[in-house]
């Protein structure tokens, strides 16, 4: 026999049970990203930890002003560890903590797409804000990490949003302060150019905000002594910071030689254009393709759009790290709530992350062709599939 008070706290927990559950995942993943307080790794040492000593012993923000050693990052990323240096903490708790804060407006920001998705459903939106906190690459990459991909994936995702509610200001600079923090915001811009080609509800010096953005975030440095366009030549500087076919990520080119041959320069120069123009050419012909046939740009198609144009950046470019498909990741959580078909998919994107996530933070052993051949799988699997739905499914439910 159970007691009443018993059967009103499970009646409760049942009758509340998404709201518990989000509270019970936030709790563990505060579990989690503690435990993982104390693991380091080559990345957080040196570079990152390096750039927060060197910025401290030079002044702070007033070390701004002068090029750091060995760094590809931009100022408004340099500016917030200008920032840390001010702060009673440990620089590793510094990176950790930021980019956990921006984990939970990342995963905000996936609940409110996901809400607009499935017709205002909580219990969907509050699932995905719990599967977006609790991906093992997103933990992976701030608490273990340190790494601040969930910044520039943030600012991106809600700039789709505001793109999708049509206030096309707020999206853009949104989309410039995602483009402050990292280049890798770029494999969004695609998607924009399509939208303001197809719609035209916009003007197109609503891409010049961008810049604008980027300036106004890098102001601290300006005023500390470097140059007004050094945010930019940061970025046109970083294509060839790694003069390399495949950095640590089972690209399509991978699939051409070994690791080693990829991983030299001498290949890089002679297949840096061929590498970069093919990503181009895929892009362009999806867009063809949906121009070709119609495609109306919803909520849903949107997210399809953005994932194909994010997701052959990373497949197809030179030099592409295991971080660089994060912000494909997170698309593939709010593709989840759009069909469950595409799970299978889900998860083995995420497999193939984890895989080389591994390999960098574990030293696990990965034979990169055997991946690359999964991933190139995996790729063209979902292309099918988007484009299936997109074309097909839209059109049967056009006839209906």
């Amino acid at each position: 026999m159970i007691f009443k008070f018993e059967d009103k706290i499970l009646k409760f927990l049942k009758e509340n049970i998404a709201v518990v559950a989000l509270f019970a995942a936030i709790i563990i993943n505060f579990i989690i990203r503690y435990s993982l307080r104390d693991f380091t790794n080559s990345d957080l040492s040196n570079p990152l930890t390096s750039w927060y000593n060197e910025l401290k012993a030079t002044g702070g923000f007033a070390g701004l002003g002068h090029q750091l050693n060995d760094c590809s990052y931009n100022l408004p990323y340099l500016t917030l560890i200008a920032f840390f240096t001010y702060l009673p903490v440990n620089p590793a708790d510094a990176f950790k903590v930021s980019s956990g804060i921006f984990d939970f407006i990342q995963a905000f920001a996936v609940a409110w797409f996901v809400f607009d998705i499935t017709n205002k459903n909580r219990n969907k939106a509050i699932l995905s804000f719990i599967i977006a906190i609790s991906s093992p690459i997103v933990l992976l990459n701030s608490a273990g990490w340190g790494q601040c991909d969930s910044i520039y994936t943030a600012f991106a995702i809600f700039a789709l949003i505001y793109l999708n509610r049509e206030k096309f200001l707020v999206s853009f600079i949104l989309l410039g302060i995602s483009f402050g923090f990292k280049l890798q915001a770029i494999f969004v811009l695609p998607f924009f150019v399509y939208y303001y080609f197809t719609k035209r509800k916009f003007s197109i010096l609503y891409f010049g905000i961008i810049p604008i953005v980027m300036e106004i975030l890098s102001l601290p440095a300006v005023i500390a002594g470097r140059g007004f366009l050094d945010v930019f030549r940061i970025y046109l500087s970083q294509t060839d910071w790694y003069p390399k076919m495949s950095m640590n990520y089972p690209t399509f080119w991978n699939l051409l030689n070994n690791e080693y041959t990829i991983s030299s320069a001498d290949t890089y120069v002679i297949m840096k254009t061929m590498a970069v123009m093919t990503p181009i050419l895929i892009i362009g012909c999806f867009m063809f393709s949906w121009i070709y046939n119609n495609i109306e740009i919803n909520t849903t198609n949107m997210i399809y759009m953005t994932f194909v144009c994010v997701m052959t950046c990373v497949e197809f470019l030179p030099g592409m790290h295991e971080r660089y498909g994060y912000t494909a990741e997170i698309l593939l959580i709010v593709m989840m709530f759009i069909s469950w078909k595409v799970i299978p998919l889900v998860l083995a994107q995420l497999l193939i992350l984890i895989t080389t996530y591994g390999n960098f933070l574990f030293d696990q052993l990965v034979n990169f062709t055997t991946m690359a051949w999964l991933n190139a799988i995996v790729y063209f699997a979902t292309m099918i599939y988007i484009t299936y739905e997109m074309v097909i499914v839209s059109e049967k439910k056009g006839k209906n």
